[in-house]
């Protein structure tokens, strides 16, 4: 009688198994990696849209809206959201980038003319900005 070659049921449970342990280990961190770059491009928008304000109000003694600094309302990755909300007068303005992605540690992102930097999370102020 020939011995036949292959896996027996049990070996292949056995590597599942295994395969299933592993992935439950490293999709947490995977996640956690993703929401950094995610954060990461949503506090670089408020600074890049922050300086287009500063060098506007250079030549305008103003600040202004974001269709006048050409910047659209999303981020590059639609994951965040910008508004803006000028002062009446125009000297002080509040950047806000809300988050469109599940983040409960840092939240959306707040950036106003003072370089004042604040978050709605529930992280700490290192781990945010």
């Amino acid at each position: 009688m020939k011995k036949v070659a292959g896996f027996t049921l049990i070996e292949i449970m056995v590597v599942v198994v295994i395969l299933a342990v592993l992935s439950s280990l490293a999709y947490p961190s995977y996640s956690n990696y993703l929401k950094k770059g995610y954060r990461s491009e949503g506090r670089s928008a408020l600074l890049d849209i922050q300086a287009k304000q500063e060098r506007y109000y250079m030549q305008n003694y103003k600040y202004t809206g974001l269709d006048k600094l050409n910047v659209t309302e999303t981020t590059e990755n639609n994951k965040y959201k910008i508004s803006i909300d000028l002062s009446k007068d125009e000297k002080t303005f509040t950047l806000t980038a809300e988050n469109l992605f599940d983040d409960t540690e840092c939240g959306s992102f707040i950036l106003n003319s003072l370089s004042e930097k604040s978050y709605t999370g529930v992280g700490d102020q290192a781990t945010c900005w």
